[in-house]
């Protein structure tokens, strides 16, 4: 089966042999060691080759196989490319900016939220345009609240770099125009060695991480090694690694939203990126001055509430969890319990498991969250899996909802236990921490108190300033200006 491959893999422009296959393997696996130290149970790198063989072994086809090994040797490639080096600006007070993103920014998801955000809240002297992905259906209403502050605006329904270049050459911004191109999202990374000749830098955000959650369920589910799902999950490892070292090597700068995301970044590409981290968004702080939200503990109804986009599989993951471990034993403990499951996306499984279950709400998309939050006392982010974003709990304080939440859920926030949130990862302990705080009315006090002082220092006029250092390279020291 080898000689096959070797037959296959062998073109103009990629050239492999069996040694180059298990130099890669070696390199690849010493990788993948060094970044799942980063996680909480890291592997040896001998458990990580034995992980990385077996994966190739569990193909189920011939150009399946083909393609995972090709990931591999194109993954030893690109760690050994230099990056690009990023040029000053003319003037960065007037700068020209053009985002590509593969999601319409807008309010109905976090990443989404995020580039709204900071789209508002860079200067007026910006010129700011957009191409993106787009939705009519669901993304009309925040495009439209974005226009005024757009220069130019392309909606595709596909990212292909010859219709962006033919938008550019309509709208005369070829050859060096923009000083700033920035991508976001991974379907966007083949587009940076594309456009790098018309602009003065590039920059992409590892808006998901999804990579070091890709990492983070591989160490997870070890023991289940034999599972057929299991490596067909190594293989989109290798995969993902593989373009997040693509995008680092051909970005000018790269972005990560947590530190522990650019760390982990950093052992894959050997730059570390610029850590500019989520915060919270102008919409839910209006929303929430706009919601009549019982504030006193006696007032409040004994159910909680989850927040998320269910097209998002850390949301999806983190329900799962919940419905199976937790839910059950907190209705048995607190008469008339109810939980809010608010946010689209696709939860038609666990809608029709739950049917009969009256003590589950799905709300589907919502316009306002106000109104949702104030139907429960507390609110939950179960997360088992996922990196990145990290903005639920952040929503919850604003609304002046204490959280219990997982690790995972409070990763990369200043959030501390029994001060300003509960945090609990095994089943029973949450389900434990969601009762006590249904039922302690002081404990209920303080937790509010403290996670709307940690709220308060998440505030996008603060954290643009980082994004405007990144953006007009201009010296980390200067950050407070």
């Amino acid at each position: 089966m080898f000689q096959r491959i070797l037959r296959d893999l062998r073109t103009r422009t990629f050239k492999a042999s069996l040694a180059d296959i298990g130099s890669a393997i070696h390199n690849l696996s010493r990788l993948l060691n060094r970044v799942t130290l980063l996680t909480n149970t890291p592997l040896t790198s001998l458990q990580v080759e034995e992980i990385i063989r077996s994966a190739a072994a569990g193909c189920r086809s011939d150009v399946e196989l083909r393609a995972y090994y090709k990931s591999i040797i194109e993954l030893n490639r690109l760690r050994s490319t230099p990056v690009r080096s990023s040029p000053r600006y003319r003037d960065r007070d007037n700068l020209k900016l053009l985002m590509i993103s593969g999601m319409t920014p807008g309010i109905g998801h976090g990443g989404g939220l995020r580039l709204f955000d900071i789209i508002n809240e860079l200067p007026e002297s910006y010129s700011v345009d957009l191409y993106c992905k787009y939705k009519q259906s669901s993304d009309l209403n925040s495009l439209d609240q974005l226009r005024s502050r757009l220069s130019s605006v392309q909606t595709v329904r596909k990212l292909k770099p010859e219709k962006i270049l033919r938008w550019l050459s309509t709208e005369n911004k070829l050859n060096g125009y923009y000083d700033v191109i920035q991508f976001e999202y991974p379907s966007t990374v083949e587009l940076i060695s594309r456009l790098s000749g018309h602009t003065r830098r590039t920059g992409y955000t590892f808006m998901e991480a999804r990579t070091r959650s890709l990492a983070m369920d591989l160490v997870r589910e070890y023991g289940n090694k034999s599972d057929g799902y299991f490596f067909a999950q190594c293989r989109e490892f290798v995969g993902s690694l593989c373009l997040d070292a693509k995008a680092m090597r051909d970005a000018d700068f790269t972005i990560a939203v947590t530190k522990e995301d650019a760390e982990f970044c950093g052992a894959i590409g050997g730059t570390t990126p610029e850590v500019a981290p989520h915060a919270v968004s102008s919409v839910i702080l209006k929303d929430a001055r706009e919601t009549r939200n019982p504030e006193r503990f006696d007032e409040c109804p004994k159910a909680a509430v989850f927040v998320g986009y269910y097209g998002h599989t850390p949301n999806v993951d983190a329900l799962e969890w919940y419905l199976e471990y937790v839910h059950a034993e907190v209705c048995k403990r607190v008469p008339g319990y109810r939980i809010y499951i608010v946010g689209g996306g696709d939860t038609s499984a666990q809608r029709k498991r739950t049917r009969n279950d009256l003590s589950i709400v799905f709300s589907g998309w919502v316009e306002r969250l106000g109104p949702w939050i104030a139907k429960g006392s507390i609110c939950i982010s179960p997360l088992i899996s996922g990196a990145g974003l990290r903005g639920k709990i952040n929503q919850y304080s604003v609304y002046k909802r204490p959280t219990v939440s997982t690790s995972i859920g409070v990763s990369g926030t200043n959030y501390v236990h029994r001060e300003s949130v509960l945090i609990a990862d095994d089943p029973a302990e949450f389900a434990n921490s969601m009762v006590e705080l249904m039922q302690d009315g002081a404990l209920w006090s303080r937790i509010c108190q403290g996670g709307q002082e940690v709220a308060s220092t998440w505030t996008w006029p603060r954290m643009i300033k980082n994004v405007r250092r990144i953006y007009e390279n201009w010296d980390p020291a200067q950050c407070t200006r």
